[in-house]
């Protein structure tokens, strides 16, 4: 999202011409190629992606014969290594290349042929554990990137300290959205959402989101909501702390955490959503968000919700999040401490009125830092210097 709408900004404001390769396709490929046109000959380098991924996922593969599967997949390699250097000759009329991740790195390495001195900008969304799932193309990107974009200072710190990439070469510029999009009402978001769900409308929502995996952290979340919402409302009522989770794929990882839910009593307080094509209305109907990451450089998600008004609450030394919450605009409690989520969830529930107040600086915070005009202005430039 952040890379369409910096290319929404290249077309809106400047006149350069913009070429995409998109290494997978999905629901937004259409929306990308309303502001540039699709590489030609581009398939070599997205087979170039597709093959490093398989040869990592073979690396944790047993009782299969991996090594006739990896000589077939050489002979491929090959074979694709000579289209790539062939096409990437359509590569000599560009001034600059951008990498819009290190994901990128597998089909940048595969164009080096034809990539030749372009300035070639790296904009890194990821940190230690998502770097290091990046194999040799990641590699690629470190020693042939002229400059590096960090989505936070979390990033930067990785990039400089932990990536032996020299300060004078990063630059943080923080992810962003555009804001003036978000056009909802909170009040019917909250009253639809509850129904869905089917709680009472006075129910205290707390939201997470992202997908099931051991970085995002569902595993810590389920522990966390074991400990929050425990002190029964007046009459005995069930607890009001109600926990949903946007984006909750069903895969193995989900079935884990279903699991501990069950054994720790939680399954009537925990919620499943799929994802969602107008995530807006959930940040929107959601009193506070919880970020149980591992490690996140600077959600995108937490951004949503900070901007909708919800006050975050995070982990320390987990990436970019506590750069958005600072001093006033939620709380980062010590890394995986679950116990000191649940206790701030806890605190909100009771105390409304810091809540909402902590919500407001968490929305004034948002939309500053994450401003795509700024924002999207300060790459631009970056660009423009790099390409002369």
């Amino acid at each position: 999202m952040v890379l369409l709408e910096f290319l929404r900004f290249l077309k809106r404001e400047t006149t350069h011409e913009l070429t995409i390769l998109s290494l997978r396709g999905g629901e937004n490929y259409s929306r990308f190629l309303e502001t540039g046109k699709a590489l030609a000959g581009g398939k070599p380098f997205v087979r170039a992606s597709q093959l490093d991924a398989a040869k990592r996922r073979l690396s944790s593969m047993q009782g299969l014969p991996v090594g006739k599967i990896r000589r077939v997949l050489s002979v491929v390699e090959r074979l694709n290594d000579r289209l790539a250097r062939k096409n990437s000759k359509a590569l000599a009329s560009f001034d600059l290349v951008y990498a819009n991740c290190a994901a990128s790195g597998s089909a940048l390495k595969a164009m080096a042929a034809g990539l030749g001195n372009k300035p070639l900008v790296v904009h890194v969304h990821e940190m230690q554990w998502a770097l290091e799932q990046s194999g040799a193309g990641w590699e690629f990107l470190k020693k042939r990137g002229d400059f590096f974009i960090a989505a936070s200072e979390a990033v930067a710190n990785e990039l400089k300290n932990g990536q032996g990439i020299g300060a004078e070469k990063i630059a943080v510029v923080y992810e962003f959205l555009d804001f003036s999009k978000i056009v909802v009402n909170k009040a019917e978001c909250r009253q639809k959402l509850r129904a869905e769900l089917n709680l009472p409308e006075d129910a205290f929502l707390v939201g997470s989101c992202g997908t099931m995996e051991w970085r995002k952290g569902g595993d810590l979340w389920v522990q966390m909501v074991a400990q929050t919402g425990l002190e029964l409302s007046a009459g005995g009522r069930s607890p009001e702390a109600q926990i949903v989770w946007l984006g909750a794929a069903k895969n193995e990882f989900r079935r884990d955490i279903e699991f501990d839910a069950e054994r720790l009593g939680v399954s009537n307080r925990i919620h499943f959503l799929p994802s969602s094509d107008n995530p807006d209305e959930f940040f929107a109907a959601i009193d506070a968000f919880a970020m149980p990451s591992r490690e996140d450089p600077f959600p995108l998600v937490a951004l949503e919700a900070a901007a909708q008004g919800s006050p975050v609450v995070c982990f320390k030394d987990a990436g970019g999040t506590s750069e958005l919450v600072g001093q006033n605009a939620g709380v980062v409690v010590p890394y995986a401490d679950v116990s000191a989520m649940a206790k701030t969830i806890e605190s909100w529930r009771r105390d409304s009125t810091f809540r909402i107040q902590l919500g407001e600086n968490a929305q004034k915070r948002a939309r500053a830092m994450g401003n795509v005009e700024v924002n999207a202005r300060q790459i631009l430039d970056i660009l423009e210097r790099l390409a002369g």
